[in-house]
């Protein structure tokens, strides 16, 4: 036999199980409300639409990742986006071609997990709530990374463009391992790690492509934790100084905003 246990709310009785349903359902709105107001804000902030409750279609179908439902997770997620990619300019989504930023967990591309993914060709950033080794550092520094392929895109129409100025700075003898991909091949390296494993470079990741090399030189710049290293590196790496000029000046030209706007970001 089932037996109701009552109890008062506001003079009347009603059962127990009515009363944990209506403030399990008075919780669940006010998470979904929070989540929406989130999500206005940021819209509006950096002028893109951020997707988190139902799948984005992009260009592969080899890219997949689910929906995160999990409140607890998503804000704190989103107040960090909101935090990092407010570093740029106004309007600087729609300058670059990103229109939806596509928010979930477990990102995967050919079953290989990823924190970000970006998808130019259909004006998409993924990113993924997932926490690798407990580190929100990553999580920023992927941010900035994949934000600036997309960058490049819209400004050379290519995500590997080999630009001149950019190869020059570097020793004659040296010559990147051809892509960004090599890295996923081979675990044997510590790919990631900043490190300046030779003149010019950050880290090991940095020596695959030309394309991540800037990316990873963005990213260092951007994410405030990392930046410390990056002023260390330039104290005696000539070749790292002239990419980060150039770096700057590729900003410049894909923002339209003035080189005081840059000079701040990097100081």
């Amino acid at each position: 036999m089932k037996v109701l246990l009552k109890t008062t709310v506001a003079g009347t009785n009603y059962p127990k199980t009515v009363i944990v349903l209506f403030l399990f359902m008075s919780l669940s709105f006010q998470a979904v409300s929070s989540i929406n107001d989130e999500i206005d804000r940021i819209e509006q902030k950096l002028g893109v639409r951020v997707a988190v409750k139902l799948p984005v279609l992009g260009s592969w179908d080899v890219v997949k990742y689910r929906i995160c439902s999990d409140t607890s997770v998503l804000i704190p997620y989103l107040r960090l986006m909101e935090r990092e990619y407010s570093k740029y300019p106004k309007g600087y989504f729609s300058k670059i071609g990103i229109r939806t930023i596509a928010i979930g967990e477990e990102l995967m591309i050919n079953r290989q997990k990823r924190a970000a993914i970006p998808d130019p060709y259909k004006g998409i950033l993924f990113l993924s709530v997932d926490k690798p080794g407990n580190s929100e550092t990553y999580q920023v520094h992927v941010m900035h990374h994949e934000l600036h392929h997309c960058a490049e895109y819209k400004h050379w129409n290519s995500m590997n463009y080999h630009w001149d100025s950019w190869s020059d700075v570097n020793n004659a003898t040296f010559n990147y391992q051809g892509s960004g991909a090599s890295a996923y091949n081979d675990s044997s390296i510590d790919w990631y790690t900043i490190n300046k494993p030779f003149e010019g470079f950050i880290n090991m990741y940095s020596t695959t492509a030309e394309e991540e090399d800037r990316a990873e030189i963005v990213a260092i710049i951007m994410t405030d934790a990392e930046k410390p290293l990056l002023e260390k590196f330039l104290r005696d790496d000539k070749i790292l100084q002239q990419k980060v000029l150039l770096v700057k000046i590729l900003l410049t030209e894909i923002s339209g905003e003035e080189d005081t706007y840059w000079n701040k970001a990097f100081n």
